[in-house]
């Protein structure tokens, strides 16, 4: 098979899906690789070609019969052609732009496979989710530490190059945390609390929360069922990170914020709350969580056109 793993043209986007060992492993069982060249993915184009794969400067729309692979949005919507993709398309849950995306892939006879939905008895088999948990609640603690300290905002944040990094990210506080969610990305929060020796309380998605304590981490799969709502009434200085980004959805349980937050301005303030709302957290991490993603991956490229893809289309 033919695989095409295209350069990320999101701002502040440094993860790839594939990471070069997996690539050889790929090569080695019979596949393909081209990798289009970029200067932002946390993995160098030399890297890649000492695994194996062939660089190339075409952009995805040169190659009808290769598998494309990607993260975030796809550019160029109005040049596909019969063509075969892979990324996390955002497309299917009434999001903006979605119908779209979904009319330029049946209008132009090509195939959209939703990363989102690679799944296995109801579970997804590839995210980013446990990454974005640990990133969030490293950010929410240093938040609550310069608020506590007089201290201006986190701001201007740039990736960490390994674990050990975002550890040193980190001062000592002691608040109260609320996870709320025991997915993915409660578990990578849970982690971070944990080596550091913090307590922290779980809440299920439907429970009741205790919107007094210190730090407040939204880790739920919102679906329409939802119906709570979590405004803040308390004159307390409360961090909240909210790792769902759910803020397009009517049914948002925050919904006193309608955009995501920046790596650049990560905090939104609104009252006494520091709301922190960044949509690629993983990729602070870029290398670590790529790693990881592609790990879950791999195995589903090499056995492409299974019925875990059909329910993906």
């Amino acid at each position: 098979m033919l695989i095409y793993i295209r350069a990320e043209t999101r701002p502040n986007e440094c993860r790839t899906p594939l990471v070069p060992d997996d690539v050889a492993r790929l090569i080695a069982a019979g596949h393909t690789c081209l990798v289009e060249t970029s200067e932002t993915r946390c993995f160098t184009d030399v890297q890649y070609r000492y695994a194996g794969a062939t660089l190339v400067t075409e952009p995805w729309y040169s190659y009808t019969t290769a598998l494309i692979i990607g993260l975030k949005e796809l550019d160029h919507l109005d040049q596909l052609n019969g063509n075969t993709h892979l990324f996390f398309s955002h497309s299917r849950k009434g999001q903006e732009g979605g119908q779209r995306i979904i009319d330029a892939f049946a209008n132009s006879h090509s195939l959209l496979y939703d990363m989102e939905y690679l799944t296995e008895k109801g579970k997804r088999l590839v995210s980013f989710g446990y990454y974005a948990g640990l990133v969030g609640a490293i950010l929410g603690l240093r938040q609550h530490y310069n608020k506590e300290h007089g201290l201006p905002d986190i701001a201007n944040l740039k990736p960490w190059a390994s674990y050990a990094d975002i550890l040193s990210f980190y001062r000592p506080t002691e608040p109260r945390v609320v996870i709320v969610g025991d997915g993915k990305s409660s578990k990578g929060a849970q982690h971070i609390l944990h080596t550091l020796g913090l307590n922290y309380t779980v809440r299920r998605r439907g429970d009741e929360v205790d919107l007094t304590c210190d730090i407040l981490i939204n880790c739920i799969a919102l679906d329409p069922s939802f119906t709570n709502v979590w405004i803040p009434t308390v004159s307390k200085q409360l961090v909240i990170v909210d790792i769902s980004c759910d803020y397009a959805k009517e049914n948002n349980p925050l919904p006193f914020y309608k955009e995501a937050t920046t790596w650049e301005t990560p905090v939104y303030r609104w009252n006494e709350v520091s709301l922190i709302a960044i949509d690629n957290l993983p990729s602070l991490l870029p290398r670590e969580s790529s790693i990881e993603f592609s790990r879950q991956l791999t195995p589903l490229i090499d056995n492409y056109g299974d019925e875990t893809w059909e329910r993906a289309l």
